[in-house]
């Protein structure tokens, strides 16, 4: 039998450990983060990272409850995770946490997700994210983590890998491993009541740029034209006062007169 390409050799994956679904269920967060608090002792911090779309909803953000020396951070969600980004992301919280989390929080849609993740992961292991890009290649289980979808579909919560793209060589590659899955789930359908509205904004924030440029371009493109045509009208103008300016030669009277002597003075010899 000839081996599939697809053959990872692996035939059984670890899940997620613990669901809690239902409309409400963030209320349950807290809950979940003291008991991840009692495990790791009363000075571990918690991280947070929470979708920069929640920037705008200060009221969702403290639904978390999120203490004074806990780790909150917004991840930027107009693209994909890069290893760069992951790598820059991990260096602030593992400054900011002094140690390691008692859990980390990923809040919103799937860039989200997959940072949290990456950086999880990170936090234990040495090397960069680039390192990780692959098949387990994480040999070291991660930070706990609990994932809290904002957005349905993106399936972040529930794999074992976060995807990346390397920075350097372009390279589009996932940090496959159990390690990489989340230990905790919380799924509230309520959250995704603003993905409406979440979508509009992404969409805005895609297309603004490259519609600005184009109105730019078509202006200075008029702009261009307009200049174009006052200076050939300004020339024209400027043609037809030097030729109104310019002296005109008339033809002096009697010039060929000696040439007709000379012709009748042949004639007579």
């Amino acid at each position: 039998m000839t081996a599939s390409i697809l053959d990872t050799g692996i035939k059984v994956v670890r899940n997620v450990s613990g669901f809690t679904v239902g409309r409400g269920s963030l209320d349950r967060l807290p809950e979940f983060v003291a008991a991840r608090r009692a495990v790791a002792g009363a000075n571990a911090k918690v991280v947070y990272l929470v979708d920069g779309f929640f920037r705008g909803h200060p009221d969702i953000v403290a639904r978390l409850q999120p203490q004074s020396t806990d780790v909150v951070r917004f991840v930027d969600v107009v693209d994909e995770p890069t290893t760069d980004g992951i790598d820059a992301m991990t260096d602030d919280i593992r400054k900011a946490a002094g140690s390691l989390p008692a859990t980390i929080v990923g809040f919103g849609g799937g860039t989200t997700m997959d940072t949290a993740k990456a950086v999880a992961n990170l936090l234990t292991n040495h090397g960069k994210a680039a390192d990780y890009q692959g098949w387990d290649l994480v040999k070291v289980p991660g930070v706990h983590k609990i994932a809290v979808p904002t957005l349905s579909g993106t399936g972040a919560e529930a794999t074992r890998t976060c995807v990346m793209t390397n920075t350097k060589t372009g390279l589009k590659l996932g940090m496959n491993s159990d390690y990489t899955v989340y230990d905790q789930m919380v799924l509230d359908p309520d959250l995704t009541a603003t993905v409406h509205e979440f979508l509009d904004e992404v969409a805005e924030a895609r297309l603004a740029r490259p519609a600005r440029q184009a109105a730019r371009d078509a202006k200075a493109t008029r702009i261009a034209k307009r200049a174009g045509k006052k200076a050939m009208a300004a020339n024209k103008k400027t043609t037809k006062k030097t030729t109104a300016a310019r002296p005109v030669k008339k033809k002096a009277a009697g010039k060929k007169a000696p040439k007709k002597a000379a012709k009748k003075a042949t004639r007579r010899r």
